[in-house]
């Protein structure tokens, strides 16, 4: 039974990582649509928590590029703890021709605030 229960959570750990590597991108044409996209993204990683126990945070970039009616958002969902750096240098290279500097949002839930039952 404990090498079912192993093989399971490593499996659970590489399709985290597996989905970790995954980069979204978008634009929105307000600043309010980038807060709901950031409450949105709490909700994911709330839930991915209450399902899987394993909680996730997410690094958020958005900028505004040509003449500032579309910001442009990247992000990546990444185990707690860990870091991306091959989408850091993606985020820096997407911004080069932009009239402003990436603002960077850490996406996190709050662990201990969570109620267990």
């Amino acid at each position: 039974m404990l090498r079912y229960f192993l093989v399971l959570v490593i499996v659970l750990s590489l399709c985290g990582a597996a989905e970790a590597s995954a980069t979204c991108t978008g634009y929105v044409t307000s600043l309010d649509e980038i807060h709901a996209k950031i409450d949105e993204l709490k909700d994911v990683i709330f839930l991915n928590y209450q399902k899987s126990g394993f909680t996730l945070w997410v690094p958020f970039y958005y900028w505004a590029c040509g003449g500032g009616e579309q910001i442009f958002y990247c992000y990546t969902i990444l185990p707690l703890g860990t870091r991306d750096a091959n989408f850091i240098d993606s985020v820096s290279k997407s911004c080069l021709d932009c009239i402003s500097e990436p603002v960077y949002v850490p996406i996190r839930i709050n662990r201990g605030s969570i109620a267990r039952s």
